[in-house]
C-alpha cells in the first residue's frame, strides 16, 4: 500500500514538473507569437505603436521579461515605455494575486519612473503612489481556451500649495473573454475620488462606483450585443459656501438582436439633485430628479459592423495624431479626410424598420416636465437611396412632445415667460401646465393639430442633391 501511495505521489510530482517545463516553454513561444501578432495588427490599423522584446530570462517556476513600447510621434522624439513582466508557468501557479490555474500568467508593470525621469515634478508625482508603481496588470491564458486579464491604477494622494487630489482604493478592472475577445465579461471598481481646493474654497467628493459588463458579441471595439451597468452613489460639490449634490446615479444599457436586426435600450438616472444654494431653492421647493431613456429596433447588423470598423479606424488615426503632437490644422485635415466615410456609414444605418424613441424627464415631487421623440423610417428604400431633401422628408414619421408642469414656474419669475409659447401658438395650456406636440407624417407637419406649410419656406432647398447623390 505504501509503495502504491509513494508511486502515486511520484507520478503526480512528475506530471507537475513536466507541466511546469512544458508550459514554461510554451509561454516563451506564445509571448513571441503575441508580440509579432500585435505588431502586425498595429501596422494594419495604422497605429503608430510598436512592441519589442528586450530580454527574456527563463526559469523553472517563472520567467522574467522586459518589453519596450515605442510610440512614433512623427517629427518629434519617439515616446518609449518599458514594461517589466513576471511570467508564471502553469498549470498551477502561486502569483502575488493568489493561486491560479492556467497555461501561464503574466504580471506586468510599466516603468513609469523611467518614462517621467526628465519631467518636472515627476518624483513628487511618483511618490504619491505606493511603491511608486502607478500602473500594474496581469494576463492569464486558460488551459481550455479563453483568457483573463486585469488592470489596476494604484490609489494616490497628490498635494501642492493650491489643491489636494486623492483616489482611494485606486481603479481595478478584471475581465475575461474568448481567444479573439469577441466576447467580454468584466467589472471595473472605481475608488472614491476627492479634490480639495486651497482654504477649502472648493471641494469635490465622488463616491466609489462600479461598472459591470457582459458583452456577448463585440466587433471592431464596439458592443453589438450585451449589457452594461454603472452605479455611482453620490457626487458632492462644495463651492462658495454652498453644497450641491447628486445622488443615485445609474447608467444601464442592453443590446440584442433578432430577425429584424439589432435592438436595445439605455437609460441614465439621477434620483436626486439638491442644493442649499439660495438661488436653487428660490426656483425649486424640493430636490429634482432626472431620467433619460433611449430605445431602438431594426438596426441593420451588417451596416452597424461597417460603421464600427470605420469608427475604429478614425479613432486610431486620431490617437496617432494626438500622440504625434500634431497641431490643430493637422487634426482638422485628418477629420476632413474621414468625415465623409463616417457620415456615409451613419446614413447606411437608416433603412425601413429602423425605429427609435428618445426622451428625458425632469421631476420635482409629483410634477414632471420633459421631451420625447419617436422616429420611424417607413419607406421601403433606405436613406442612402434618397437623392434629395424632399425624398428624405417623405420617407419617415416622427412624433415630438414637450411638456412643462406648472409646478416648475408657478410663483416664480418664469411664470409670465412660460406663457409666451402659448400666446405665440407654439404650445397649448393644460391643467398640468403647458405642452406642445409636432406630428410629422411623410412630409406633412402638424403643430398641435394645425398644419405647418414648412415646405413653402424651404423652396429650392427641397430639391438639392444630397452628398452621396452627387
Amino acid at each position: 500500500m505504501k509503495r502504491v501511495l509513494l508511486g502515486s505521489v511520484l507520478v503526480v510530482i512528475g506530471l507537475w514538473v513536466l507541466g511546469v517545463v512544458f508550459f514554461g516553454r510554451a509561454a516563451e513561444i506564445k509571448v513571441d507569437d503575441q508580440i509579432a501578432e500585435l505588431n502586425n495588427d498595429l501596422l494594419e490599423r495604422s497605429v503608430p505603436l510598436s512592441i519589442n522584446q528586450l530580454s527574456y530570462e527563463s526559469g523553472f517556476l517563472s520567467s522574467n521579461s522586459r518589453i519596450q513600447l515605442t510610440i512614433d510621434r512623427g517629427n518629434n522624439e519617439a515616446l518609449i515605455v518599458d514594461v517589466d513582466q513576471d511570467i508564471y508557468h502553469g498549470p498551477l501557479m502561486l502569483t502575488p494575486s493568489g493561486l491560479k490555474l492556467g497555461a501561464y500568467y503574466i504580471a506586468f508593470t510599466p516603468d513609469i519612473a523611467a518614462l517621467l525621469a526628465e519631467e518636472e515634478d515627476a518624483q513628487e508625482f511618483l511618490d504619491s503612489f505606493p511603491e511608486r508603481k502607478p500602473l500594474s496588470g496581469g494576463f492569464l491564458l486558460n488551459l481550455w481556451g479563453g483568457q483573463n486579464f486585469d488592470l489596476a491604477l494604484a490609489p494616490f494622494t497628490f498635494s501642492d500649495d493650491e489643491k489636494s487630489v486623492t483616489l482611494k482604493n485606486g481603479i481595478v478592472g478584471t475581465f475575461s473573454g474568448d481567444d479573439n475577445f469577441s466576447r467580454l465579461n468584466g467589472t471595473v471598481e472605481f475608488g472614491a475620488f476627492a479634490i480639495e481646493g486651497e482654504a477649502e474654497a472648493l471641494a469635490i467628493d465622488i463616491a466609489a462606483s462600479t461598472l459591470t459588463m457582459d458583452i456577448t458579441e463585440m466587433h471592431a471595439g464596439s458592443m453589438l450585443t450585451g449589457e452594461l451597468n454603472y452605479a455611482l452613489n453620490s457626487i458632492v460639490v462644495k463651492a462658495e459656501g454652498a453644497e450641491h449634490r447628486v445622488d443615485g446615479i445609474t447608467l444601464n444599457s442592453l443590446s440584442d438582436k433578432n430577425d429584424a436586426g439589432l435592438y436595445g435600450n439605455a437609460n441614465f438616472i439621477m434620483e436626486s439633485i439638491a442644493s442649499d444654494d439660495d438661488n436653487f431653492n428660490a426656483m425649486f421647493s424640493e430636490p429634482l430628479n432626472f431620467r433619460l431613456d433611449f430605445n431602438y429596433e431594426g438596426l441593420n447588423e451588417q451596416a452597424t459592423r461597417e460603421f464600427a470598423e470605420i469608427n475604429q479606424k478614425l479613432n486610431h488615426q486620431m490617437y496617432g495624431a494626438l500622440f504625434s503632437d500634431e497641431d490643430m490644422s493637422d487634426l482638422e485635415s485628418l477629420s476632413e479626410e474621414n468625415i465623409q466615410a463616417h457620415m456615409l456609414a451613419i446614413s447606411a444605418l437608416v433603412e425601413q424598420g429602423l425605429k427609435f424613441d428618445y426622451g428625458f424627464t425632469l421631476g420635482q415631487g409629483d410634477a414632471s416636465s420633459g421631451f420625447n421623440l419617436v422616429f420611424d423610417w417607413v419607406d421601403a428604400n433606405g436613406l442612402m437611396d434618397k437623392k434629395t431633401v424632399r425624398e428624405v422628408l417623405t420617407a419617415f414619421k416622427a412624433d415630438v412632445k414637450v411638456n412643462v408642469d406648472k409646478a416648475f414656474f408657478s410663483g416664480t419669475d418664469f411664470e409670465d415667460m412660460a406663457q409666451m409659447p402659448v400666446m405665440m401658438g407654439y404650445a397649448v395650456a393644460t391643467e398640468q401646465g403647458i405642452e406642445s406636440q409636432a406630428l410629422f407624417n411623410r412630409g406633412e407637419l402638424r403643430l398641435n393639430g394645425e398644419p405647418v406649410p414648412y415646405m413653402d419656406m424651404m423652396g429650392a432647398t427641397l430639391d438639392e442633391e444630397l452628398p452621396w447623390a452627387q
